[in-house]
């Protein structure tokens, strides 16, 4: 999935991927990873803790972008941007059905291990208490609807769709980043 979402998410510089020789991981080289403020660290240990290879953030972040696609959340991913591409394939001459499936087989288990990793860390006391802070923009008043339906789906989630909870908190992540980015326009 390539998508400014993904970007934000993994908030990693292109030469730093390329540096790391992570193919399957594509930021423009115009994108500028943004500081992450102390109230904001909670969430994004969460998703990467400290000592996270690049490799280790690529495979996270493929294992949320995964998430992210559910129907429910996909429409908050695209309205940051509506360019979604799957995979890079340029390479891959040799490449057979039956090989493609089993890649797409072991690339789906090993995005639900990680989810399943990154999900219990996110339901912990540290990140709830940042999570407020995650679902407020009140420079524009489209970002902060999208993130009061997020902030619903988070708090919701959390008793019945535990994908969807963590789903609405990664977006909300994601939406901060974001406002960093802009300066909040």
């Amino acid at each position: 999935m390539i998508n400014h979402a993904r970007s934000l998410l993994l908030n990693l510089t292109a030469k730093a991927v390329a540096n790391a020789d992570v193919d399957s991981a594509y930021i423009p080289n115009d994108f500028t990873p943004q500081a992450i403020p102390k109230w904001l660290l909670p969430v994004s240990r969460a998703i990467f803790p400290d000592g996270a290879t690049i490799s280790q953030r690529v495979c996270a972040t493929d294992a949320l972008c995964d998430l992210l696609q559910r129907v429910e959340l996909a429409p908050y991913v695209l309205s940051l941007d509506s360019r979604i591409t799957y995979g890079n394939n340029a390479g891959n001459q040799g490449l057979t059905l039956t090989s493609l499936i089993a890649a797409v087989a072991d690339a789906r288990e090993m995005n639900e291990l990680h989810l399943s990793t990154i999900a219990t860390r996110l339901m912990s006391p540290s990140v709830a208490s940042s999570a407020p802070g995650l679902f407020v923009w009140t420079e524009r008043a489209d970002r902060a609807v999208q993130l009061a339906e997020l902030r619903m789906m988070w708090s919701a989630g959390a008793s019945m769709d535990k994908l969807l909870s963590i789903g609405g908190i990664v977006l909300g992540y994601v939406y901060q980043l974001e406002r960093l980015r802009t300066g909040g326009a």
